[in-house]
């Protein structure tokens, strides 16, 4: 089998992006490109990045948007978007905050549910059951996070009490607080 020549790859992938059904990890690419009006320069990127499909080109969103935001004139701004962010810092007048020190934050915007152990000391989580130190029949919060991991605490969030949590599969991203 001959390899697909570069200018074809390119074509194909640029192809795909325009007119293919994406992916929902997929879409963030496509509207990337749109807001740069870079769909003239990604040709050129591909082929320099040798990318011959989407699945290679969504590792390079982040590299994209950091580019974008620092070259490209946003055209209602009037001014680089990364220059506007660090003027909004500046001034103090940014939307978004710092995440608060609070234990209870990777909780907050779970769904939680109640549930009960069963009488063989587990939990229905996803389509698995997972054992927990507690007693059979005792009431504890499933938590089901954004990102499709799921958490078990031993009561609801309250201001007095830090989280007894029972389970969890979330990543390690934040020492313990």
């Amino acid at each position: 089998v001959s390899p697909i020549p570069k200018r074809t790859a390119v074509s194909i992938a640029l192809f795909s992006l325009n007119h293919a059904r994406l992916h929902p990890k997929q879409l963030p690419l496509r509207s990337l490109l749109r807001r740069s009006g870079q769909n003239q320069e990604l040709p050129a990127y591909f082929a320099s990045e040798q990318i011959a499909d989407l699945h290679q080109a969504n590792p390079h969103i982040g590299d994209l948007r950091r580019h974008l935001n620092q070259h490209e004139v946003h055209r209602e701004l009037r001014m680089k978007p990364q220059a506007a962010w660090d003027t909004a810092k500046t001034e103090k007048r940014s939307v978004l905050r710092p995440v608060p020190r609070c234990a209870w934050w990777p909780f907050v915007w779970s769904q939680r549910t109640e549930i009960r152990v069963g009488d063989d000391g587990r939990v229905p989580i996803g389509a698995q059951r997972f054992r927990l130190e507690v007693p059979p029949r005792t009431k504890v919060v499933l938590c089901q996070h954004p990102s499709g991991h799921y958490s078990v605490l031993a009561a609801q969030p309250s201001h007095t009490n830090k989280p007894q949590i029972l389970f969890s599969n979330l990543p390690k991203t934040n020492p313990a607080l």
